[in-house]
């Protein structure tokens, strides 16, 4: 039998209809992209979604932090890279890069709970996801979280008054993952789509923190609102130029679904 690759990879070229205006790979697309090369790696292992349901099981996203040094552009060919990078209590962590040559042009550093799908309550790793984690020696991507300690707990402050609301959105179909509820891809999708076009015309997105709360069910209508925070450091530049925004995303009833924080350098 053969063994398992500790870290999965397969290169990819960037079409036209993935990238935006700018020729630069849409951000939803490089999600999807993270989704579909995590989908082929569990595979590998035997911890997909269709192998955990048949145990009562599936996975689900608690958080995602992306960090994009140089969104890769139009035409080029880009290896795309992930591997589990640990597990921290009920949480299995999973990594991800996107390359070109030898550059790293996105990564991000992801954290998934397994979930009794009866009873709808996390479920402990399994022995062969601690022994996985364990035999890998790919480093996790280290940088610091948007959120503090007790945020990523859970402990999300909602502002009483957002500075603004961007869009109003409802969950289609094509929103819906394997889970039956709205993909990960589509809340960041809704927080740029309600952003000022001169905004998104002139500023480029270089990192983005989120935390999923809450599920979405199909045909749901939600609310997306924004906050710029503070002038933003990045990568230890100086913060002229960088613009930190927060993100809520809530259904109709004002309840949390999804938070986040981004970082901006204007072009």
């Amino acid at each position: 039998m053969a063994e398992i690759p500790l870290v999965y990879g397969e290169k990819i070229r960037i079409y036209t209809h993935c990238t935006n205006s700018k020729e630069r790979l849409h951000i939803r697309t490089l999600c999807d992209f993270f989704n579909d090369v995590a989908e082929q790696h569990t595979r590998l292992e035997g911890v997909d979604v269709p192998m955990l349901n048949r145990q009562g099981l599936t996975w689900m996203l608690r958080r995602i932090h992306i960090r994009i040094p140089d969104m890769p552009r139009k035409e080029e060919e880009v290896w795309l890279r992930t591997w589990c990078s640990g597990v921290d209590g009920l949480f299995v962590n999973r990594d991800y890069e996107m390359s070109v040559g030898d550059v790293v042009r996105a990564h991000a550093h992801s954290e998934w709970m397994l979930i009794d799908v009866e009873k709808r309550r996390p479920s402990r790793p399994t022995p062969f996801m601690l022994e996985e984690a364990a035999r890998c020696t790919q480093p996790a991507w280290a940088y610091d979280s948007l959120f503090d300690k007790a945020e990523r707990r859970g402990r999300i402050t909602l502002p009483d008054e957002p500075p603004f609301t961007v869009g109003s959105f409802k969950a289609r179909f094509d929103d819906i993952d394997f889970n039956g509820h709205v993909t990960q891809a589509s809340y960041v999708q809704w927080m740029m789509d309600g952003l000022p076009f001169e905004f998104m015309k002139t500023h480029t997105l270089r990192e983005i923190d989120v935390l999923y709360e809450k599920e979405i069910p199909p045909s749901a209508a939600v609310e997306v609102r924004c906050g710029k925070e503070m002038e933003a450091t990045w990568g230890g530049e100086p913060s002229d130029g960088f613009v930190r925004l927060s993100h809520w995303v809530l259904n109709e009833g004002a309840q949390l679904h999804c938070v986040a924080r981004s970082v901006w350098r204007k072009d």
